[in-house]
């Protein structure tokens, strides 16, 4: 599965600009919902700052970073993505 998932992976263009018209998250879409953003710092296609800005522009509740996860952090780093998931989960379960 995972030699698979490597070869079918491939570059995709993906603009700034193609998003600057778009309506980001906002309190009367979806605004209530608890929102969290995993930065995966070795992303080839969607750099960090590029993730930085997606985060500024639909700000979240919680942050985390995962140093050496790539574009597919399930396969990159899975034990982190895991752990990280499950902690933004306990987190954010009970708010309200």
């Amino acid at each position: 599965e995972h030699t698979l998932a490597t070869m079918l992976k491939r570059p995709a263009p993906f603009y700034r600009e193609d998003l600057s018209s778009q309506d980001f998250v906002s309190e009367e879409n979806y605004g209530r919902t608890t929102r969290a953003y995993i930065v995966c710092k070795d992303d080839q296609i969607i750099k960090e700052s590029f993730q930085r800005w997606m985060i500024e522009m639909s700000p979240v509740d919680e942050v985390v970073e995962i140093e050496g996860a790539d574009h597919m952090a399930m396969f990159s780093k899975p034990l982190d993505i895991c752990h990280h998931l499950l902690q933004i989960a306990k987190n954010h379960c009970c708010r309200k």
